[in-house]
């Protein structure tokens, strides 16, 4: 299913409406597939600040001990030392940020603008976890974890973070923040995808079955501090990205002809067609 998630990227590029889509029809059976449970990536050694990328290879800075490359690599970057000692390299100088407990599979981050780094810890209690930040607070949040794996999605400004403690069943999320209570929310149905629209709002998608595309899903806004409301429904959509004002949503579907089309929604306005594999296949002519 590499066609939808190619197209989902370039229309999340694009945003820009040209056709209206009909309802979808029957034919969407053809390119239906089950949707396993959110995995934990495997430890990643490595998050950088995006608007400091270059094309060059990520760097890796030298060990503590020796000195750094010259001229320094540029950008700057998060590294897992161990469970309990995390790595912050920026112009030159890398710098230790020892935890107070061990790390939950590698769930760190570090805030878009590179001023903040966050982490899930694991807590001696049952039930129990650890929210560090780099700002000097570690709180303690009822956040349980299922077998040590969890789905997790971190706000931008690593100050809150989206939770499915449970990725085989996915029917609790809970919001917690550097400075806030964790807060619990069974939607009823499965969650199908978690993504962030801001700094402050956290979206999720719900639905009762979990064959992709959906039908009959739910889209949540959890804005933190607040409860969250339903902000719209789909009658089929498979995994969604926000534009990155968050005004528009683009997703994949399966148009009439039962192949994969993405489409873009305006909350307020609805739905239009921006892109279809037919699209991408005259394109390659």
């Amino acid at each position: 299913m590499r066609r939808p998630a190619i197209l989902l990227a370039v229309a999340a590029i694009a945003c820009a409406p040209e056709t209206v889509s009909p309802s979808p029809t029957p034919a969407m059976a053809a390119a239906t597939m089950t949707l396993p449970p959110p995995t934990t990536p495997a430890p990643v050694a490595c998050a950088s600040v995006p608007a400091l990328l270059t094309s060059a290879a990520t760097p890796v800075p030298a060990p503590l001990a020796r000195s750094m490359p010259s001229p320094a690599p540029p950008g700057t970057y998060l590294f897992a030392k161990d469970s309990t000692t995390l790595q912050l390299y920026s112009g030159g100088q890398l710098r230790e940020l020892k935890l107070p407990k061990p790390i939950s599979l590698w769930h760190a981050v570090l805030s878009s603008d590179g001023t903040r780094v966050s982490a899930l810890l694991n807590e001696a209690e049952p039930n129990r976890s650890i929210l560090w930040s780099s700002t000097g607070t570690a709180r303690s949040i009822d956040v349980p974890f299922s077998a040590g794996a969890a789905w997790v999605s971190w706000s931008a400004d690593a100050r809150w973070v989206g939770v499915v403690p449970n990725p085989e069943l996915a029917e609790e999320i809970y919001l917690a923040g550097t400075d806030h209570e964790a807060s619990l929310f069974a939607p009823g149905g499965h969650v199908i995808d978690m993504r962030w629209r801001n700094a402050n709002e956290l979206s999720f998608l719900t639905a009762a079955s979990r064959q992709i595309p959906v039908a009959d899903a739910t889209l949540w806004s959890w804005r933190t501090g607040t409860a969250p409301f339903a902000l719209t429904r789909f009658n089929s959509v498979g995994l969604m990205a926000w534009r990155p004002d968050g005004a528009m949503l683009a997703y994949w579907t399966v148009g009439t002809d039962g192949l994969p089309v993405v489409k873009v929604r305006d909350v307020v306005l609805g739905d239009r067609t921006v892109l279809t594999v037919s699209d991408v296949l005259k394109a390659k002519e």
